[in-house]
């Protein structure tokens, strides 16, 4: 990708050989065009900062997005692959931010003083949905790619987190937990409306995002000690396993690969697969 080795140049940022601390990967997510991921690191020791990264697929030509800001995490590729959405910290407070990667210009969209966090665009780009407090809940909020019409569309009672944009753009997916219960899937459109919880029980769902073509979701169960990754159709249908051991799992645009975490805090590790392609084996990215 053309504007990803113009940053590299214009940033003057080689990779580093190796961590000064211990770091734990938190998510990742792949470019449209399926050539390379972003990432993000958390320092395990105070003053525990993220970093967002750029990355082959092997793991090669690992590279920093220079931000500019104290912490930044929670990447998303824009549909054109020029620009990543991404909460930013330059203080108290997460904020969300754009950056143009042929130029490395960062735009703040949102200086509310509350903590923004988990943006997703639209698919023709024009809008963006991420999660924010309110009266100590988490909700789903909508805006323009400018950060103007800020609206909260989920307006519940549930701590709402992670919200998802669907291929064709009709649906929302986000996780979602009503007082002290377990987190389950839900999704709706777009002003909120349609709310439909998918997933129930006993079991923890996570993180969940959408096959390319938005066919199935793929999410995180939470079970015991251990998380897999698991895929089901948007109307709810019995989940089938990916990846088990593995959280924050993402499909390649082409839907033969995934990308995932596996571990738990403080340690974990960016590893990637088929998604039921037996071509591809499952290997760990080094670092």
């Amino acid at each position: 990708m053309r504007t990803l080795s113009m940053l590299i140049l214009l940033a003057g940022l080689a990779a580093p050989a190796a961590y000064a601390q211990r770091v734990f990967f938190q998510e990742v997510s792949w470019s449209p065009d399926g050539q390379w991921l972003s990432y993000t690191t958390t320092q395990t020791e105070a003053p525990y900062t993220s970093d967002i990264l750029l990355m082959k697929p092997n793991g090669k030509d690992r590279t920093p997005v220079a931000h500019g800001l104290e912490s930044a995490r929670w990447a998303a590729w824009h549909p054109d692959g020029t620009r990543l959405a991404f909460a930013g910290k330059d203080g108290d407070n997460w904020d969300l931010y754009v950056i143009e990667l042929a130029t490395g210009q960062v735009d703040q969209l949102t200086s509310t003083g509350a903590s923004e966090s988990a943006p997703s665009w639209s698919p023709d780009g024009s809008a963006l949905v991420f999660t924010d407090g309110v009266d100590g809940r988490s909700q789903v909020f909508r805006m323009n790619a400018d950060g103007t019409g800020r609206i909260n569309i989920s307006q519940s009672d549930r701590r709402d987190y992670n919200p998802v944009w669907s291929p064709n753009g009709q649906r929302i997916v986000f996780y979602a937990a009503p007082d002290t219960s377990r987190d389950h899937l839900w999704t709706m459109r777009p002003d909120g409306s349609d709310q439909r919880q998918l997933t129930k029980g006993r079991l923890r769902d996570t993180f969940p995002s959408w096959a390319p073509d938005g066919a199935s979701i793929v999410f995180t169960r939470q079970q015991l000690n251990t998380a897999g990754i698991y895929r089901m159709t948007p109307d709810g249908s019995i989940p089938t396993e990916v990846v088990d051991p593995g959280f924050y799992g993402r499909l390649s645009p082409d839907g033969t690969r995934v990308a995932y975490i596996r571990g738990k805090w403080p340690t974990s590790e960016v590893w990637v697969g088929g998604a039921g392609d037996e071509r591809f084996k499952h290997k760990r990215i080094r670092h």
